[in-house]
C-alpha cells in the first residue's frame, strides 16, 4: 500500500465556532436541530458535565461521517469530519453549510424571549425523538425497540400540549398497529410498514420544523 493511499485514509478537517450568551444545553439543542435538517442519520449522542458530543452520517453521495463537540468550558463547538477520498471541496462545502446553520439558528434564538426559548426546547424533544425512532426503522431494528422508541415519541408529542394533537392522535394509531403485530409474536416490520412508518415521521418532523421561530 502507498503512502499516499495511507494519508487519504486518514484524512480530517476540523471547523469551530465559539459561543458566549447561551448555555452549552442550548447550543447543543440549536446544533442538532440545524443538523437534522440536513439529509442525515444520527449515529450517537453522547453527554457529559459540560461536554455533549452529536456523531452522525451525511446521506450524499457517499455516508460522510461527521461528529460535532459542544464544549461548555471552552465555549465552543468543534465540528470534525472524516473521510476516505480527496474530494477536500465537496467537505468544506459541507462543513460550512453545517457551520453556517449553526451560526444562523444562535443568532436567532439569543433574540426571543424566554416563553418562545422554552417552546422550542420542547420541540426539540419531539424531533429528537422522530429521529431516533426513524433511526431505529433505518437499521431494521426489532418491533419492541420500535414501539418503545415510539412510545417516547407519542410522550413527547403529549407533554407539548394540544398544539401536537395530530402527532399524538397518528402515533397512537402506528403504536395500535405494532402492538397487534406483537400480538402475533412478530419480530420485524414488513418493509411496507416501514416505510409507511418513515414517510409520517419525515412529515411530522417537516411540520414542526415549520413551527419553529428561529
Amino acid at each position: 500500500m502507498s503512502k499516499d493511499n495511507i494519508e487519504t485514509k486518514s484524512m480530517e478537517t476540523m471547523r469551530s465556532i465559539k459561543f458566549s450568551e447561551i448555555s452549552p444545553k442550548d447550543i447543543f439543542m440549536l446544533s442538532y436541530l440545524a443538523v437534522s435538517q440536513l439529509n442525515v442519520k444520527i449515529l450517537k449522542i453522547a453527554g457529559k458535565f459540560k461536554k455533549s458530543e452529536l456523531t452522525f452520517k451525511i446521506l450524499k453521495d457517499k455516508e460522510i461521517p461527521v461528529s460535532l463537540l459542544i464544549d461548555g468550558e471552552s465555549k465552543q463547538i468543534i465540528i470534525t469530519c472524516r473521510y476516505k477520498d480527496k474530494e477536500i471541496n465537496k467537505i468544506n462545502n459541507i462543513l460550512q453549510n453545517i457551520k453556517s446553520k449553526i451560526l444562523q439558528l444562535i443568532e436567532n434564538f439569543t433574540k426571543l424571549n424566554e416563553g418562545d426559548r422554552k417552546e422550542i426546547r420542547e420541540i426539540f424533544k419531539v424531533i429528537k425523538e422522530i429521529d431516533r425512532t426513524a433511526t431505529s426503522l433505518l437499521n431494521q431494528d426489532n418491533l419492541e425497540k420500535i414501539y418503545f422508541l415510539l412510545s417516547l415519541l407519542r410522550e413527547r408529542a403529549c407533554n407539548y400540549g394540544k398544539n401536537l394533537i395530530e402527532i399524538s392522535i397518528k402515533s397512537a394509531r402506528w403504536l395500535n398497529i405494532l402492538n397487534n403485530l406483537r400480538k402475533e409474536r412478530a419480530v420485524q416490520l414488513s418493509t411496507k410498514i416501514t416505510e409507511n412508518l418513515l414517510l409520517d415521521l419525515s412529515n411530522w418532523k417537516e411540520e414542526l420544523y415549520k413551527r419553529l421561530k428561529i
